[in-house]
Order: C-alpha cells, then sequence, then structure tokens
C-alpha cells in the first residue's frame, strides 16, 4: 500500500493546533470547576448566616432571660412585703435578701433594696423614724418634685452604702422609671444612669417593681394613691453583661445602647476577640421593661476561626490544576506533533529513526504524566465525596496530596520542555574549548564538590571544536552532579576525567571509584525518569539530557567499569559538524 505524504502533511499540520473539540473540553471543565466552587461557597457562606443568627439569637435571650429571672427576684421581695401588710424591718430585708443568695444566684445585679414612697410633708418624720434603728440615715438630696423615693434598704449594704438613704426623685430617669412603675403597676427599668455607689462611674440602669398598699402589686387606677414602695435592683451594665454573657463561651461581640447612649460595648480594639472586619453584623431592638435597647452584633475573630474552611478554595484550586494540566497536555501533544511535522521532512532512513525515537519520547512523557494526573483526579473524588458527606477531617490531606502531584507534573513538564529545547537551533554552536568549559563547570561546583569530600583530576587536553557551549557544560555537569549523588560514603570520591584526541573526533572519558554500574542497566539508566537508587533524590533525567545532547553533536556515549571499580561514561565528539541536524520550532 502506498503511502501518500501529502495527506501525512496534511494530518501532521492539523494535528499541531488545538481544534474546537480541545477547547470544548478546557472550556467544559473550567466551567464545571467554577460551577462547583460558586455552590459550595454558597452551601459554606449560608451555613455560616445561619451560625450567626443562631448565636447572636441567644445572645439576645440570655439577656431576656436573665432579666425575667432578676424580675421575678423583685416580685418575690413584692410578695414578703404584701405578707407583712407593708411592714417590713431592715432585719428583716436583710435576712430575706441573704435567703435568696443574690450574689450567687444573681451573678451581675448590684444589690437588692426598698424605695419607700413619702409625700414630702412626711419626708422629716420618716427619717427621724428610721434614724431608730440606724442612726446615720440620711435622705439627700433636696428636690421640689411632688412625691419622693428615698432608698430605705439595699442589700449587701457594705458595697451600697452611698445609695442609702438617696432620693431618686431629684434625676429624671430615676424619676420617670419610677412614676410609670407606679401609674402602671408593672416592672420597669430607668434610662441610661451612673450609680452613685459605682466609682468607675460606668452607665447603669435601676429595676422597678411596685407595692401597693392593699392591693400587693396588682394595680387599679384607684389605687394610685395607696403605692407604698418600690422594690429595686441597681445595675452596673458592666457586671450585668459578665454575669450573663461569658466571652469564652461565644463567637460574637455586642454593643449595647439606650436612646442613643452606648451602655457597654466590645465593639473596640480593647476586645481580643474584636474583628475590624467581621464577617456579618446584626442589630436588633428590643423593648426591655418599658426601654428600647438597641443590641448592635458582629462576629468576633473567635468566630472567624471557628467557620474558617478552606473547602471552596480547595476545590477552586484542585480544578483549575486539573484544567491546568489538560491543556498542557493539549500544549505538548500539540507541540510533540510539530516536532513530527519537522521530522517528515526528513530522508525517509531518518525519519522512521526519529518516528521511533518521538515514540518513545510520547510514550514515557504520557506514562509519567498520567501517574500525578491519576493521583491528582483520585484524591480530588475523596475530596468530592467527603464535601457531599460533609466530613472535614481529611480535607487537609487531600489537598496536600493534590498538590504533590500538581508538583511532580509540573517538574515533568519542565523536565519535557527543557529536553525538547535541546539542539533547537544550529546559532548556538560554535568554536568552543572542552578544557576550559570543564574548569568553569569544576569551579561553579566546587561548594558540592566540597561537601562530598570529593576530588577531581583532569588528564590530557584537546583542541576546540564545534559545539553549543551551554550544552557541552551540562554535559559536565551532569556527570560529575551523578558522580557525587551516588559516591560510596564508606571512602572519599575519586573522579579521573581524561581527554583523547583521536583525530576527527575526541574522546572524553569520565571515570570514579563508585559503586558502579551493572552491565543489565548501562543502557537503561539513559531513558528519561529512570533511577536505579529511588532514594537517591533527583527526577531521573540527568543522563537522558546527557545522551541528548550528545546524540545532537552526532556523538556517541556508552558505560564502561573503570579502574577504580566504579563507572566510567566514555563520550566521542566529532571536532567539526559535516552535517546539520539542528531542530527549528
Amino acid at each position: 500500500m502506498q503511502i501518500n505524504s501529502d495527506d501525512i502533511r496534511t494530518k501532521l499540520e492539523r494535528a499541531t493546533r488545538l481544534h474546537l473539540v480541545h477547547w470544548q473540553v478546557v472550556i467544559g471543565s473550567l466551567l464545571l470547576t467554577l460551577f462547583a466552587w460558586h455552590m459550595t461557597k454558597k452551601q459554606v457562606d449560608d451555613r455560616i448566616q445561619k451560625q450567626f443568627d443562631r448565636e447572636s439569637a441567644q445572645v439576645v435571650e440570655l439577656i431576656q432571660e436573665r432579666m425575667q429571672k432578676y424580675e421575678d427576684a423583685l416580685w418575690a421581695g413584692v410578695a414578703l412585703y404584701e405578707t407583712l401588710d407593708g411592714d417590713v424591718s431592715h432585719e428583716q430585708w436583710a435576712e430575706y435578701a441573704h435567703s435568696i443568695s443574690i450574689e450567687e444566684k444573681y451573678p451581675g445585679i448590684n444589690g437588692i433594696g426598698v424605695i419607700k414612697a413619702v409625700e414630702p410633708a412626711k419626708l422629716e418624720a420618716f427619717a427621724e423614724y428610721q434614724q431608730f434603728s440606724r442612726p446615720g440615715f440620711k435622705i439627700y438630696p433636696e428636690h421640689d418634685r411632688p412625691m419622693a423615693y428615698p432608698i430605705t434598704y439595699i442589700e449587701p449594704v457594705e458595697s451600697n452604702r452611698q445609695a442609702v438613704g438617696l432620693d431618686i426623685a431629684h434625676e429624671a430617669n430615676r424619676y420617670t422609671a419610677a412614676e410609670k412603675a407606679r401609674n402602671s403597676g408593672t416592672a420597669q427599668i430607668t434610662g441610661p444612669i451612673v450609680l452613685v455607689q459605682d466609682s468607675n462611674k460606668t452607665p447603669g440602669f435601676l429595676f422597678y417593681a411596685p407595692y401597693y398598699r392593699n392591693y400587693g402589686h396588682r394595680h387599679s387606677k384607684q389605687g394610685e394613691a395607696e403605692l407604698q414602695a418600690l422594690v429595686y435592683a441597681p445595675f452596673v451594665v458592666r457586671n450585668l453583661m459578665a454575669g450573663v454573657l461569658a466571652q469564652e463561651s461565644r463567637h460574637v461581640n455586642i454593643e449595647l445602647s439606650d436612646a442613643g447612649q452606648v451602655l457597654y460595648t466590645e465593639l473596640n480594639t480593647q476586645n481580643a476577640d474584636y474583628d475590624p472586619k467581621p464577617y456579618h453584623a446584626q442589630n436588633f431592638l428590643v423593648n426591655v421593661y418599658g426601654r428600647d435597647w438597641v443590641f448592635a452584633i458582629e462576629s468576633g475573630l473567635s468566630f472567624r476561626a471557628a467557620q474558617a474552611t478552606s473547602k471552596p478554595l480547595v476545590i477552586l484550586f484542585g480544578g483549575l490544576v486539573i484544567d491546568s494540566m489538560i491543556f498542557t497536555l493539549f500544549l505538548l501533544l500539540a507541540r510533540a506533533n510539530r516536532q513530527a511535522l519537522h521530522f517528515a521532512e526528513i530522508a525517509n532512513n531518518e525519519l522512521q529513526s526519529k518516528n521511533s525515537e518521538l515514540e518513545q519520547y510520547v510514550y514515557t512523557a504520557s506514562h509519567d504524566l498520567k501517574s500525578p494526573l491519576f493521583s491528582i483526579q483520585g484524591f480530588a473524588n475523596l475530596l468530592r465525596d467527603e464535601l457531599e458527606e460533609g466530613e472535614t477531617q481529611n480535607l487537609g490531606e487531600y489537598a496536600d496530596c493534590i498538590i504533590i502531584g500538581t508538583e511532580r507534573m509540573r517538574t515533568n513538564i519542565e523536565v519535557l520542555l527543557e529536553l525538547s529545547r535541546i539542539g533547537r537551533s544550529e546559532d548556538d554552536f560554535q568554536r568552543v574549548s572542552c578544557s576550559q568549559l570543564l574548569s568553569e563547570t569544576i569551579s561553579e561546583l566546587d561548594d558540592q564538590i566540597d561537601n562530598a569530600g570529593a576530588t577531581i583530576c583532569t588528564h590530557g587536553d584537546i583542541p576546540e571544536i564545534s559545539a553549543d557551549p551551554v550544552r557541552v557544560r551540562q554535559i559536565f555537569e551532569n556527570l560529575i552532579v551523578n558522580a557525587l549523588k551516588y559516591a560510596l560514603s564508606e571512602e572519599n570520591l575519586q573522579i579521573d576525567i581524561e581527554f583523547r584526541d583521536l583525530g576527527s573526533r575526541v574522546q572524553l572519558r569520565f571515570g570514579d571509584n563508585g559503586p558502579g554500574i551493572p552491565e543489565e542497566y548501562r543502557e537503561r539508566i539513559f531513558e528519561l525518569f529512570q533511577r536505579l537508587d529511588t532514594t537517591v533524590q533527583g527526577t531521573g533525567v540527568g543522563l537522558s539530557i546527557v545522551r541528548r545532547v550528545v546524540e545532537i553533536h552526532d556523538g556517541s556515549i556508552w558505560i564502561e567499569q573503570s579502574p577504580q571499580g566504579g563507572a566510567m561514561f566514555c563520550i566521542e565528539l566529532p571536532k567539526e559538524r559535516a552535517v546539520s541536524h539542528a531542530r527549528t520550532a
């Protein structure tokens, strides 16, 4: 069967370009990667938002529940007054406060006390009556409001002594909330105030529950004049928050304000968990016993750490790596086909030889590129399965394996590109001195040679030859480095390099006292990615490069046993190049 060379050339020319099907595969794979990344990111964002909403709602609920508990304590005090018909002594109140263990059961509260409702005309008699049991009792300050509300009892008295006798009617926020409690018969809190017993002068408030003579805490319009007392609790907001919300048990930070005044804030740099760029932020408006409290809640650094996940990035990175590898493979195949097209123009006998070489080259490249690609694909599938099942413990391991496979593929591709560049242009050939190139190479490798404790001896000299100086230097460097890598640890490495002039050709002989190379492996070690000892670090391409450079120079290379018992690499190169075999891109 006769082969039409024009048809072969046409097919090869088509194979040197990326076609629609190639672009469809690459673009389709990229779109799938972006879709998987988008869906995973959306799922993660939704989960984080739900977690933030849940924690924010819990914070507000905790404060509301705690305020309810404080209210119960106040109504219990009102019930005591009702039981004793409004006649509760200082000693009885102290005993009651001790019985409910306010410091243990009500963390964040400053105390619990009684504010008597006294008409101004009866204020002096009321003070004298209290002084019988407490000589130091004094009502202050003076004011002109129609009702006085002196703080009569407060427990524990030691930490609240300055409040005893304070007439809360002197100040608008205290008085307004007291009147609202009186008129509504419900528990009320004041607007922002500073407690007289708070030496730090931080925001606080008072919490009232009214007691009516003959009505207990059941209010009626006809009984407004019967208000006898307010059972109350003073609060420093900072202490309240510390008692209600433990910082270590939550991942959100709050700021509480009342009528535009900040009562408490964690949204500043003094808070170690403050995040200047929070994931999420939300405001809650809550009516708390007659006051509108605004809760500004933001996620903290601990929330960021707890919700941090690399799932979307791992999927995106892994997918892009696979996409880039597929695209690189297409480019490599197109490049290989361009090389094949050039070889098709050579004589039939050389064409067959070159085609055989190219076939082995592509086979080796495909084999060593598929191995890391399969590894990447396998761990990407495992990563996808883990994400679908909601498992996260192995994500880091799978991502590391994908990165390792990617690095292997990148190294292999760089090696293939390096091999493809050898002998690309005849313009690189010039008159060079092998002796001078060897001296320069030894000088550049001086540190490695010293670290290995090796000695290099050269013998003979040869005239200049026509060669690519960069590639000849690669021969010297790779053979010396190869000897250093495989040197025996029990004895110092000795490398002997001999130059021989053979007339039209020159011979270079590199011998050492290393472990040597068994005869059955002397051809195999020149193959791409082949290493006899896999424990020695390397890519397995150094000797492949050496043989490729020698062949580009129309030379030959073989291995013998050196007189020292190690390996001897023998190279013959022509002094002049009779025929050009340089390749063009």
